[in-house]
């Protein structure tokens, strides 16, 4: 239906554009110049800053520098299905990894999200954490991701901005409404 064409055309606009999502590695992470239509530079500032960060949410974050990464030698073989999902270019859009509190999620995600940093293909990262502010719900995820993503994809910017610009409180819109403007239509856009 139309939620599946929705999913694919991200996928598809994701994959072009060398991203991929549940975490965000960007494959091939080649920062384009961008122009910014003459717009000045306090201008852009303001609008990224009606796009609220949930603090402390990136995996490699102040508050979190102490948690742990997964020991060498160790979820091998879980870490290299993670490794060949985010390369096979016919596969799914998202990465589920699920389990019950304690298996070892958040670990396993930030070894994946460190991999991917080091290999310069990490567009953003959001760690929830209960009773942790604005990590405890996903009030600021798509915000949060899209400004990340600028930092990684500059070419991006332009594009989030115009939809700043467009809708000045899209963050205090339904978590449907931000994706869309914040996420899949920009990308979309970024592929064309």
């Amino acid at each position: 239906g139309e939620a599946y064409d929705q999913r694919r055309a991200i996928g598809d606009t994701i994959q072009r554009q060398g991203i991929a999502t549940a975490l965000w590695p960007v494959k091939h992470l080649s920062p384009k110049e961008t122009g910014y239509g003459g717009v000045s530079c306090r201008k852009e500032w303001i609008d990224l800053n009606r796009l609220p960060m949930a603090g402390d949410a990136a995996f490699d974050s102040y508050a979190d520098q102490h948690e742990t990464f997964c020991l060498p030698g160790t979820c091998i073989s879980l870490l290299q299905r993670i490794e060949d999902w985010v390369y096979d270019e016919s596969g799914r859009c998202i990465f589920y990894l699920n389990g019950m509190a304690g298996t070892g999620k958040s670990t396993i995600s930030r070894t994946v999200a460190k991999h991917f940093r080091e290999k310069q293909m990490l567009g953003a990262s959001f760690f929830f954490k209960r009773n942790a502010g604005d990590r405890g719900h996903a009030r600021r995820l798509f915000s949060t991701i899209a400004r990340q993503l600028i930092t990684h994809l500059p070419q991006l910017s332009p594009i989030i901005k115009k939809a700043v610009r467009e809708n000045p409180d899209i963050s205090t819109k339904s978590l449907r409404e931000q994706f869309g403007r914040l996420l899949f239509s920009p990308l979309i856009e970024l592929g064309r």
